[in-house]
């Protein structure tokens, strides 16, 4: 079963979603904002996906550049192709998402970075939402999952 879960987003780095605890699911789609502050440079978006070790099991570096000031969308999707242009201001991007498992208490964060790979403290990460299916979830009411930032669905 499929249920959205929603983030109210930070700056340059988000715990955007923690798979609930005896849980496994899949991430099927991530959609956020980026508006990037005034940094020179590069902005892009790195997605990782941590174990509950804090070991990094999979990275999802956005390969689209965004100039200062720009606001970015970002959808990442189960079956979608990644993008690689230079974005104008109110964009929307894809980037594509691995079919992988990911087990209780793994985390979902989401960077934005330079083309260094550096964090961007000042970029705006907003509008956040998560589809997951969470097999597991059958016995929950099929409606959304609000979140506060670093809050964990149950």
């Amino acid at each position: 079963m499929s249920v959205t879960v929603y983030n109210k987003g930070g700056s340059g780095f988000l715990s955007a979603y923690s798979v609930p605890k005896g849980r496994s699911v899949t991430l099927e789609t991530l959609t956020f904002t980026i508006v990037a502050d005034g940094t020179a440079g590069i902005h892009r978006a790195r997605v990782q996906y941590i174990d509950n070790a804090g070991n990094v099991v999979v990275t999802l570096d956005d390969l689209n550049d965004s100039a200062p000031g720009q606001t970015t969308i970002y959808t990442y999707g189960l079956f979608l192709n990644a993008s690689a242009c230079t974005t104008a201001s109110g964009w929307a991007v894809t980037d594509a998402l691995p079919g992988t498992q990911l087990n209780d208490n793994y985390t979902v964060t989401i960077t934005a970075i330079n083309d260094a790979g550096v964090e961007i403290a000042g970029d705006a990460i907003s509008a956040v939402v998560l589809q997951v299916n969470d097999p597991q979830g059958e016995a929950l009411a099929n409606r959304p999952i609000y979140e506060l930032a670093g809050a964990t669905a149950v």
